[in-house]
């Protein structure tokens, strides 16, 4: 059942009202939130903290595009309105003054907004180039951020509102926010804006993102290295952080294969931007489907359709101009791909898996580990050497459900 994005919230006894955190769409605290945002425009499928279960939100009068009255709108208005500290990171910054430097080669492929008090504040990562604007010198526009002059060309087809997108947001304590801002250290993420003037000597790791992001230059080569951590929400919802450093080329790291699928012990289904020399579905079994010289023990499959609701339903083609720019991934078994085929539905594969749980003696895929994963990098060759890493959700099989139940289609071993 599908319910409408103006959600009365739960009580939430650790996040501390007034406080910087994650809105939703009335403007209410939030422990964490998740937007699908669609290709052509900007509906948007929604979760949050407060539904029990996690049901996909969505009301076709809102557009996450808009500059208020959306979750998106109101978590990241808090940095508009001022007083606020903040660290933007994006490696493909909207049009700033003075134009952040970018090493193509070494910095990392990652998107996100830290906005925080000396007590808790809010991680917002995201999938959204050419966003959102500088708070130094512009008010909040949304998600078009067309830099055209002429204002009626501000369309889809110039802005991102083109591309699918998704948006996850995380209400932190001082610590966490710490945490994880000393991984992204090592992605080497670009710093778009920031203001930490008023709590330099708080968020010391918040600061050397910013002191490390300015003593790189350009072509040198960083330390390889990788890291995942356990981090955790206001709320206590448990999170597993993955990170991992620019690498020369010839000495590619696969983000989904080598880091998260063996620290979960689970194959993949992911949804990441086709273009380019993106990869393959790949099956252990099928030899060749996997690059040379590889030896990956799970299968990852290609997301290749979703299905939300009638209005919010796509496809992920292979095409440099339309298509999902959203990367997220659902941990999977063996067989689950097969077994969906067989259903015709990923929503019956979904109810199956979850009662099967409870089968006295049953071995069956639902045994597999149910995490939902938010991610930086494309499954694409070109990006196995930059730096980026994932957000995965390690304790909620509602939630990894919710999102096992949209999708539509994955793709068959060795399919493009």
């Amino acid at each position: 059942m599908l319910l409408p994005i103006l959600i009365c919230a739960s009580a939430l006894v650790h996040i501390v009202a007034g406080s910087i955190g994650c809105q939703n769409a009335a403007g209410d605290d939030v422990d964490w939130w998740i937007a699908l945002k669609a290709p052509e425009g900007s509906p948007y499928g929604y979760l949050d903290s407060t539904q029990n279960p996690p049901q996909w939100a969505y009301d076709p009068n809102s557009e996450l595009a808009a500059t208020s009255g959306n979750p998106l709108a109101n978590t990241l208005q808090q940095i508009y309105s001022g007083g606020v500290s903040y660290l933007i990171y994006n490696d493909q910054p909207f049009d700033f003054t003075p134009k952040p430097k970018i090493d193509g080669k070494f910095h990392a492929h990652a998107k996100g907004v830290f906005a925080f008090s000396k007590t808790q504040g809010f991680w917002l990562t995201h999938s959204n180039p050419n966003f959102p604007d500088n708070p130094k010198d512009s008010s909040y526009s949304g998600i078009y951020n067309c830099s055209a002059t002429d204002a009626s060309k501000c369309g889809p087809a110039q802005g991102q509102q083109r591309y699918g997108q998704h948006y996850l947001c995380l209400t932190m304590d001082h610590d966490n926010l710490e945490k994880a801002a000393q991984a992204l250290q090592m992605a080497l993420v670009v710093v778009a804006s920031s203001d930490l003037e008023d709590v330099q000597d708080d968020y010391p790791e918040m600061a050397q993102i910013v002191s490390g992001y300015l003593k790189h230059k350009t072509g040198e080569v960083p330390v390889k290295d990788s890291i995942n951590q356990e981090l955790a929400t206001v709320g206590s919802e448990p999170l597993l952080q993955f990170a991992m450093s620019p690498t020369e080329i010839g000495d590619d790291v696969y983000l989904y294969e080598e880091l998260i699928e063996p620290k979960l012990k689970s194959g993949m289904w992911v949804e990441t931007w086709k273009e380019g020399k993106d990869f393959v579905s790949y099956c252990p079994s099928v030899k060749s489907s996997l690059p040379k010289g590889t030896h990956f023990k799970y299968e990852t499959r290609t997301i290749n359709k979703i299905f939300i609701n009638q209005e919010l339903q796509w496809t992920n083609p292979r095409t440099r101009n339309s298509g999902d720019h959203s990367k997220w991934a659902i941990t999977h078994a063996a067989g689950d791909a097969e077994s969906m085929t067989a259903t015709n539905s990923s929503v019956a594969l979904s109810r199956r898996l979850l009662s099967d749980d409870n089968a006295p003696g049953k071995r069956s895929v639902a045994r597999a580990v149910k995490v939902l994963c938010m991610a930086d990098i494309n499954r694409a060759g070109h990006q196995l050497q930059r730096g980026g890493g994932a957000v995965c959700f390690s304790n909620n099989a509602p939630l990894w459900n919710a999102f096992l139940g949209i999708v539509a289609e994955v793709g068959a071993c060795g399919e493009l």
